[in-house]
């Protein structure tokens, strides 16, 4: 206490300024003041940043693990009500739920190019079994099978593709541009040919689109004979024309420009629908 609280001896006499200042003394020792910094906080107080992530919630294991469970029951109404019965409170895994239950459901309903079309049924199940752990796998084989049967199904049921066109969502392209030495026709536009061998049962949508000039289509048959032609039938002054093939064999399509000034590249685009 420095010479504050120093100078009482045994037996002595204290005035009452030392005695007041002897029991000032003693209170403040009792009470441990000013002894301690307050500044510091407690070793219990977490500062700023420190915070750790919250841990996902505890049944998000145990949610996973059901649905892997529910799909490996295949494409059945029964792996339906099986993943609608997966709760959890993990977001993820909710939104996991919720698309392979979409996917099931359309199986069910015979609708298999959901397959083709789910982006996130399988990859997000494959996701949260690495983040949780889960070792159990699933097995998209019985999907798939109804998938590639489907697939031959309508395959089967398709006219001849015309050659160069491996399925029938294919396109054809031809690039070209039409120059100073390219022949004309009556009008004096420029024009390039290009054989198509077509087959029948297929309606072909021919486009050709420039940046350079306004073009102008035309398409003929084996015979030279016209069948269509189109001026901006496409976008803005691109040409498109659409022809029902009922009879197989080499057709022409003439591209040309809508002016005779009409010079530069330009692309054709052929793709099939069936009738």
């Amino acid at each position: 206490m420095g010479t504050f609280c120093s100078g009482a001896r045994r037996g002595s006499m204290y005035s009452p300024g030392m005695l007041r200042r002897f029991l000032l003394c003693a209170s403040i020792v009792a009470c441990g003041c000013g002894g301690a910094d307050e500044s510091t906080p407690p070793p219990s107080v977490a500062t700023a940043g420190d915070e750790a992530p919250a841990p996902p919630p505890p049944d998000s294991a145990r949610a996973v693990r059901a649905l892997v469970a529910a799909l490996n029951l295949g494409p059945t109404a029964e792996a339906a009500t099986a993943i609608g019965a997966v709760e959890s409170e993990d977001a993820a895994v909710t939104r996991a739920s919720a698309s392979c239950l979409g996917l099931v459901q359309a199986f069910v309903a015979g609708s298999y190019e959901a397959f083709d079309m789910d982006a996130v049924c399988f990859p997000e199940l494959e996701s949260l079994r690495g983040e949780h752990g889960v070792t159990e796998s699933v097995d998209p084989a019985p999907f798939r099978a109804l998938v590639d049967a489907s697939r031959s199904e309508r395959i089967a049921g398709l006219p001849p593709l015309p050659p160069g066109f491996a399925t029938e969502t294919d396109e054809r392209t031809f690039e070209g541009e039409l120059t100073d030495s390219d022949p004309t026709q009556e009008n004096q536009t420029a024009y390039d040919e290009h054989t198509l061998e077509l087959t029948a049962g297929w309606t072909v949508t021919i486009d050709m689109v420039s940046p350079a000039f306004d073009t102008y289509l035309y398409l003929r048959g084996a015979d030279g004979a016209p069948i269509a032609e189109n001026d901006d039938g496409g976008e803005g002054l691109n040409s498109r024309l659409t022809h029902r093939v009922d009879v197989p064999g080499t057709y022409t399509v003439r591209a040309s420009a809508f002016s005779p000034r009409g010079r530069g590249a330009y692309r054709l685009t052929v793709t099939l629908a069936q009738h």
